[in-house]
């Protein structure tokens, strides 16, 4: 490619599964809705086979997985830009710390997916008296099924570069250039989308640290200041893919002029509140506009 995106990043793939865990009820659903004159089809209604309520309590037999997994996803999008689905950017420069994250998530989740293996002959002998009438053994999830469908799936791939289309292109030279255009065109939308996405959440920062700091109570947590420091510790890694010297310098004057301070620090001190406030204004009114634009 013309810039050699290839030696700057690489593609990130992320998935997960987990086991069936509900079936829908379609011939209660329609009873309710005979019984409520109402239209067919705008009433669902679903029987869990992992979930029961205790109080204003849902117990979910899943839900140390679900939640290691979800903090998995979210830590998969912060350090990664957009590409295609599940499939992202990974800047090389990140690709250590990316590979540390994987490596820590792939050691906790058999220790999540066990959790559920261990309490989940519980859930199989009380489903007949969970679930009433609704139970159905012939559809309630085997242990083997369930253990088939948990799994993850965390794999980092080149970005093709030029011999590897000149290989394609001993196969089929058509093949190979309409493939080649519409991965540059792939690469170009995604790249911009991640250019504008960032300027988007780095003036929502300077935003909502101006809206928090001016109002009349004021009441600070940690993600007020945390998040975007976090925001700017990644975004020198994609200066490269961006290509886009204004969003550098706001970052920078960002980092220089709001990543020292800290929660407490706002906490403690009314006017450096003042003064945090005024620079994250001042940021948003000198940079807002670039953030917007478009570039070719």
């Amino acid at each position: 490619m013309s810039d050699n995106i290839g030696t700057q990043a690489l593609l990130a793939s992320l998935s997960f599964g987990l086991p069936r865990q509900s079936r829908q009820l379609k011939k209660e659903a329609k009873d309710i809705e005979e019984q409520a004159h109402a239209q067919e089809g705008v009433t669902k209604a679903s029987c869990f086979y992992f979930q029961q309520k205790t109080g204003k309590q849902t117990i979910d037999a899943l839900a140390n997985l679900k939640s290691h997994f979800n903090h998995w996803r979210k830590e998969h999008e912060r350090l990664t830009l957009p590409w295609l689905g599940s499939t992202r950017f990974l800047a090389a420069a990140i690709a250590p710390a990316y590979l540390n994250m994987r490596a820590e998530m792939e050691r906790i989740a058999p220790e999540r997916a066990q959790e559920f293996f261990e309490v989940y002959p519980d859930w199989s002998v009380t489903a007949r008296t969970r679930m009433g009438s609704l139970y159905d053994p012939d559809d309630y999830p085997s242990l083997e099924e369930v253990r088939g469908d948990i799994s993850w799936e965390c794999t980092l791939m080149p970005i093709p570069d030029g011999q590897q289309w000149q290989r394609v292109a001993m196969i089929d030279p058509d093949l190979m250039a309409r493939e080649e255009e519409r991965h540059n065109e792939a690469v170009n939308r995604a790249r911009e989308q991640a250019r504008q996405d960032t300027w988007r959440d780095l003036l929502q920062h300077f935003q909502h640290i101006t809206d928090v700091l001016t109002r009349d109570k004021v009441r600070i947590h940690e993600t007020l200041i945390g998040g975007l420091t976090q925001m700017l510790d990644l975004i020198p890694s994609y200066g490269a893919l961006f290509n886009d010297p204004e969003l550098m310098r706001c970052a920078d004057e960002a980092r220089t002029t709001l990543a020292s301070i800290t929660a407490d620090d706002l906490r403690d001190d009314p006017a450096l509140r003042t003064g945090t406030a005024a620079t994250a204004r001042n940021l948003l009114a000198r940079f807002g506009a670039l953030g917007a634009r478009k570039l070719a």
